[in-house]
């Protein structure tokens, strides 16, 4: 049941309201952006809703059960707002979207149920582009009851090398090179490394069109990698990247970095084809 203050209520009773739509997005780096279909903007909480302009929403697809609500958003790349540098970056990767009425007469001070009427609450998924035209996926937070939160047993380790599981160090494993050429998702440095050093690794860009984006290294041969996906723009000669070494999550790999007693897998726990030949552990 939703919480509706009685002014708000009031405004639903009548004939003819001053409510107007708002959709808040809140991206994972903190940034608020905020959209109205009313025809003059105003401020909530600091955010300044802006008059939708360019853009289209489809119906809202919404069932009692547990199915994942659907929502679609097109618009064209002409805000100031959302950018197609921001888009192609992964900014709005799992962004929030709070969908809410309020009375534009007197908008409130902050978005909170009872101030405002909440609607909906979605989380961006799929964002594609077309010649200047983006359209957003949006799925109810429905879609998080599909992410995994246990972990099964697995050969090779869970965890990711250098984060707070793995505990491993990667400053020296961490290097500052230029790129000297490139051609679509390979791309030559300026130092070389042993062949795979840099195999499952990743590449951060600190300058040229592509920075601030990091891609992973699918594979590494002397001073070239290749990159797993393309990156949003053309990779150019001069463009300063950082690249730390990759790990395959083997624990021979683990064993390698100095690192074993933060492996996080099980590669002598014998699995389902194990089981199913008819496995015999021998003594």
């Amino acid at each position: 049941m939703k919480t509706i203050n009685p002014a708000l209520l009031n405004q639903l009773n009548r004939p003819v309201s001053t409510l107007t739509h708002c959709a808040l997005i809140t991206r994972a780096d903190g940034v608020k952006i905020g959209f109205t279909d009313h025809i003059d903007g105003f401020w909530i909480d600091g955010v300044y809703y802006t008059p939708q302009i360019g853009s289209d929403t489809s119906a809202l697809e919404s069932s009692s059960r547990l199915s994942v609500d659907n929502l679609s958003i097109t618009g064209i790349l002409s805000s100031d707002a959302i950018t197609k540098d921001d888009l192609l970056k992964g900014r709005y990767d799992r962004a929030v979207l709070d969908v809410f009425l309020i009375d534009y007469t007197n908008p409130p001070d902050e978005v909170v149920p009872g101030k405002v009427i909440m609607l909906k609450t979605f989380v961006f998924g799929e964002v594609t582009i077309r010649d200047e035209v983006f359209v957003v996926e949006c799925r109810s937070l429905v879609d998080l009851l599909s992410t995994v939160i246990g972990e099964t047993t697995s050969a090779i380790c869970r965890a990711k090398f250098g984060d707070a599981r793995c505990k491993k160090d990667l400053a020296a494993y961490t290097h500052s090179v230029t790129v000297t050429g490139a051609s679509g998702r390979s791309v030559t440095l300026s130092a070389a490394f042993p062949d795979g050093y840099l195999t499952h690794g990743r590449a951060t860009f600190h300058t040229g069109a592509n920075a601030g984006v990091t891609v992973d290294i699918a594979r590494q041969v002397g001073s070239t990698i290749h990159l797993h996906a393309p990156t949003p723009y053309a990779v150019a000669a001069g463009d300063q990247v950082t690249v730390v070494a990759g790990c395959d999550k083997t624990l021979s790999a683990c064993a390698s970095f100095g690192n074993v007693v933060n492996f996080r897998g099980e590669p002598h726990v014998p699995g389902a084809d194990k089981w199913k030949s008819g496995y015999i552990e021998s003594v």
